[in-house]
């Protein structure tokens, strides 16, 4: 269902069973799939592209002009997936074309009231974006991350998955999967047992990764000997998910402990 106040440039591409709300504004070049529902005066500027069964609630800004003084000149873009809320006044800005030129939001995320994604960034799967957090351009955050409420992400950081980052913190370099941190600036506060735990992790796989976290965090190994020990281990799933995460990390990671 249209609410007749809404504004729809003739160009919008809709899904099947999308309800939008009154004095919302859609704007050329943007695809909404199906069962959508987006709430009343919200803005989607051009070359969103949103999945199935996204909820925005009112008052949120989707698909923004890149917050950076060089204008780019040809069409950059928002992905997002499918299943994600999308609370109220919500800022998500579309790539630049010196990241690609995309923002991507996968699946099954919450991104609560108030939260700003920059240009550039790379959100995975199952994550909470709690109210109040500001990502600047370029962060990747991978699947399963909580980020507790009004914490800072500096630009180009990444987040591996299953970490938690404490709410009004500020992340100023790399956090490693599985990590617990928090503070301005982060301190690493060891295993996210809690959420590995509401993941379904063993206590077998968790042991492992606690393996994995003394070698690289808490035995005071250079990073290059902590790599070389870990690629020793026997090869599962964990180990490489911090070997992939080590080897795209581009800046310093979070190994002080507190």
């Amino acid at each position: 269902m249209i609410h007749p106040n809404a504004v729809l440039h003739e160009s919008v591409v809709l899904g099947i069973g999308v309800e939008i709300g009154p004095f919302s504004v859609i704007d050329e070049n943007v695809v909404i799939g199906d069962f959508c529902k987006i709430e009343s005066h919200v803005r989607i500027h051009s070359h969103t592209t949103l999945g199935k069964h996204n909820h925005i609630y009112h008052s949120a800004a989707i698909g923004t002009d890149p917050q950076h003084i060089t204008p780019d000149m040809v069409p950059t873009y928002l992905t997002i997936g499918d299943h994600n809320i999308i609370r109220e006044y919500v800022t998500l800005s579309r790539g630049s074309l010196k990241g690609g030129p995309y923002t991507t939001i996968g699946d099954h995320n919450l991104i609560m009231s108030y939260a700003h994604i920059g240009h550039d960034c790379l959100v995975g799967n199952h994550t909470i974006i709690s109210s109040g957090v500001l990502v600047a351009g370029h962060v990747e955050i991978e699947d399963y991350v909580v980020i507790g409420g009004a914490a800072v992400i500096q630009q180009f950081s990444k987040i591996g998955r299953n970490a938690m980052v404490g709410g009004s913190s500020g992340v100023n370099q790399d956090v490693v999967p599985f990590s617990l941190v928090s503070g301005t600036p982060i301190r690493y506060g060891g295993l996210n047992v809690v959420g590995l735990r509401r993941a379904g992790l063993s206590s077998e796989k968790l042991k492992e990764i606690k393996t994995i976290h003394s070698i690289l965090l808490r035995k005071g190994l250079s990073l290059e000997t902590a790599t070389k020990t870990i690629e020793e281990m026997p090869p599962s799933e964990y180990v490489m998910n911090t070997l992939n995460f080590l080897n795209k990390s581009t800046r310093p990671l979070c190994r002080r402990a507190k």
